[in-house]
């Protein structure tokens, strides 16, 4: 049985003075290290110190006698997470707190408890479970390619996250947007395979691992008995990547407890598509009315100018605290090659400037785009880390590079249907269109000093660079300042809370038309002489102001302007790309281009 702490030693396991712990925190982060009573709730902006504020927290707790290290459990994610967290609460003199990511918590209670509850061992993690899953496939009939092995893995990793029984998932099968045109009968025979494959083996995945602990507590009052006994005192670190299956986990680990922190960034819940929900971080406040609600806004991380481009893309604006101004390009390249060559150019000019090879990263959407951008950066001589090379540029996707943070990083393919990311051309929910922005900021928040974005001409811009304002005010507020404001512009905010089309009033949903304010069964007729005319027009424009076209106007924003007829009109609308500058510096000559 799991003992209970031993009360005689509360507030022992620390060796700073409390003074000393508090001493380095910046005013916000202060207020959540000392938030020790009752539920607290910390919505934390990228690199704005969550970690530490958490651990000073933990700590502080410990420090005061408020709570006991060994009554106390700390979970996040990732092994590397929880390795930072360990390594700083040993710093802070703190010892014997129960450090690990969700997972592991959860396979440590089923090993501890399984004997006694089930008899004999307790079963493996499936090491390998893509060779078990193409063996699935292959059972019936389907070739297993990497990336049907890759939408299979996804689609079983939401069903176990959602808590759905394979009999449902026909149900709900049609909330998905699965890249692979399968059939969901296919679909749920192979996951029962893949499951008998599993037991056979006297194994289990990640995702059984959450639903076999809480099926344990939940079944057998005496372990969960044990459990509460034994913690009393939880943090859960990235809490908007919460699913169902591990809030579920989460409530029998709480039980009718309040001792409870969480700290997450709703803008930054990208991994919705695996059944991951941050509504659990906003229903927290609904569920605990009691709870001090904190938020981190200030970013040590990223320099002012990628704070300017990031905040744009947030829930949660940040001020960064940097005195490098840091800098933001966009370049263009004529087709994926050539892209690749350029970012290499750009990474080649990195290096010879001073940056460390393992200090710049290249990020993409997708895995497939990476191969292009290695091989020509290895025709450069320049190493990389793609395939699990070490001592090189980090080559990566926005989803891995989660957690992760570079002095130079390079955002390749920022294109049409890339990002946002749109398979098939299938258009997207809203939930889903918010979540590759929430993506996009992700990967924005990831460089400290320098930061390209980087788009093909022959797939066209991504709708994500149009609003990136390259004519709005820099962001003059930085070090040594407490306040936040969105790098939005009034009219840019008023068009982004549009969701209903100008004419008919339904809904919109696509990105095209949200950012012509209107839906598409309603679109005004445009000929294609008139659009020839805007296009030319641009074009000649960009080469004077030697800029690239989509930064004058997207293909989507000339469309609209020419539904509309009229400039100002359409600024006035709500079209997405317009501003009060361009509406200014433009309308001279578009008065003549729409005259009749």
């Amino acid at each position: 049985m799991l003992k209970p702490p031993d009360e005689s030693n509360a507030g022992a396991d620390y060796a700073q003075p409390v003074i000393d712990l508090l001493a380095n925190l910046d005013p916000e982060q202060r207020a959540v290290a000392t938030a020790i009573e009752g539920p607290v709730i910390v919505l934390a902006g990228a690199g704005t110190g969550k970690t530490r504020a958490i651990t000073h927290r933990i700590a502080y707790a410990v420090s005061t006698g408020a709570h006991q290290a060994e009554a106390t459990m700390a979970v996040t994610f990732t092994v590397r997470a929880a390795n930072e967290m360990k390594s700083r609460l040993q710093k802070l003199g703190v010892n014997g707190v129960q450090v690990r990511t969700l997972h592991a918590s959860a396979y440590q209670l089923v090993q501890h408890f399984w004997p006694e509850v089930i008899g004999g061992a307790s079963p493996k993690i499936c090491d390998d479970p893509d060779a078990l899953l193409t063996r699935a496939m292959q059972k019936h009939g389907l070739n297993a390619e990497r990336a049907l092995i890759r939408d299979f893995a996804t689609e079983i990793s939401w069903t176990k996250a959602m808590r759905i029984s394979l009999d449902d998932y026909g149900k709900r099968a049609n909330e998905r947007n699965l890249s692979a045109q399968l059939s969901t009968d296919q679909i749920s025979l192979v996951m029962q395979s893949y499951d008998q494959l599993l037991a056979s083996n006297h194994e289990c995945d990640l995702s059984d691992i959450v639903l076999l602990a809480a099926a344990m507590m939940e079944d057998q009052p005496r372990i969960a008995a044990s459990f509460t006994n034994r913690y009393q005192h939880f943090t859960v670190d990235e809490y908007q990547d919460i699913s169902p299956s591990q809030q579920h986990l989460l409530n029998q680990w709480w039980s009718d407890r309040d001792s409870i922190c969480v700290v997450g960034d709703p803008g930054q819940a990208i991994y919705g598509f695996a059944g991951a929900n941050s509504s659990f971080l906003s229903e927290l406040q609904n569920r605990f009315t009691n709870a001090t609600i904190a938020k981190l806004t200030r970013t040590y991380r990223c320099a002012p100018a990628i704070v300017h481009v990031a905040n744009s893309f947030t829930e949660i604006p940040t001020v960064s605290q940097r005195e490098l101004t840091g800098e933001v390009e966009v370049i263009s390249s004529s087709d994926a090659k050539s892209e690749a060559t350029a970012v290499a150019n750009w990474v080649s000019t990195k290096v010879a400037s001073g940056f460390a090879l393992n200090q710049i990263a290249v990020l993409t959407r997708l895995n497939a785009q990476l191969p292009t951008i290695d091989m020509a950066l290895n025709e450069i001589g320049l190493s990389t880390n793609l395939n699990q090379q070490r001592g090189g540029i980090d080559l990566m996707t926005i989803h891995s590079a989660k957690g992760l943070e570079w002095q130079a990083v390079a955002i390749a393919g920022v294109n049409d249907q890339l990002l946002p990311y749109q398979p098939f051309n299938v258009p997207l929910s809203e939930s889903q269109y918010a979540e590759e922005r929430r993506l996009f900021y992700v990967g924005l928040t990831r460089a400290a000093d320098s930061l390209l974005l980087s788009f093909s001409h022959d797939r066209g811009a991504s709708e994500f660079l149009a609003e990136i304002n390259s004519d709005a005010n820099h962001d003059s507020i930085t070090v040594n300042s407490s306040v936040t404001k969105p790098k939005v512009s009034p009219e840019k905010s008023k068009k982004l809370q549009v969701a209903s089309c100008r004419f008919c009033q339904r809904g919109l949903v696509t990105p095209a038309e949200i950012a012509a304010v209107r839906c598409e069964d309603c679109a005004p007729w445009v000929s294609p002489a008139m659009l020839e005319k805007l296009m030319s027009w641009r074009l000649a424009q960009a080469n004077q102001e030697q800029i690239a076209p989509f930064l004058i106007f997207t293909d989507v924003t000339l469309k609209a302007i020419a539904e509309v007829g009229d400039l100002n009109e359409a600024f006035l609308i709500g079209i997405a790309g317009l501003t009060e500058s361009k509406v200014s510096k433009y309308q001279a000559d578009f008065a003549e281009l729409l005259a009749k």
